[in-house]
């Protein structure tokens, strides 16, 4: 596939949507992820969430929150692109990139971190597991 680079040598961010039912309702993005790894979440009209979702070590999160990025200028087709895809599902993350003016797909996975990042406060975690239907 295509190496996505931009005229600095930069990878474009990783936005990462994940769909419950077949609705996004966190995108996750991870930024600096070559340097200073940062991972911030967004409900799908781009507001910050409160909450972190992440692998953590000496009770910190590896990828703690990160300097705020401008909505991407593709959003609203990132979330059209993401929900078609996560339809038949109950939850899959949708794995985008915006480069070039363009909506570029990256994967669909079903088990985001392989189930083992922790969501704190915990009460989100709740929240979103509340958000699946069965």
């Amino acid at each position: 596939e295509k190496l996505l680079v931009n005229s600095e040598g930069e990878i474009p961010f990783d936005y990462k949507l994940h769909c419950f039912n077949g609705k996004v309702e966190v995108i996750q993005v991870d930024i600096d992820r070559y340097t200073n790894h940062k991972r911030n979440l967004y409900d799908s009209n781009w507001n910050p969430l409160p909450f972190t979702w992440s692998l953590w070590k000496d009770d910190k999160p590896l990828w703690d929150k990160g300097r705020a990025i401008e909505k991407p200028e593709n959003l609203n087709e990132m979330i059209a692109v993401a929900e078609k895809l996560s339809k038949p599902f109950c939850y899959t993350r949708i794995d985008l990139y915006d480069f070039d003016n363009k909506v570029y797909f990256g994967e669909v996975t079903f088990h985001h971190g392989g189930g083992t990042e922790i969501i704190h406060p915990e009460e989100w975690d709740y929240k979103l597991g509340e958000l699946v239907e069965l």
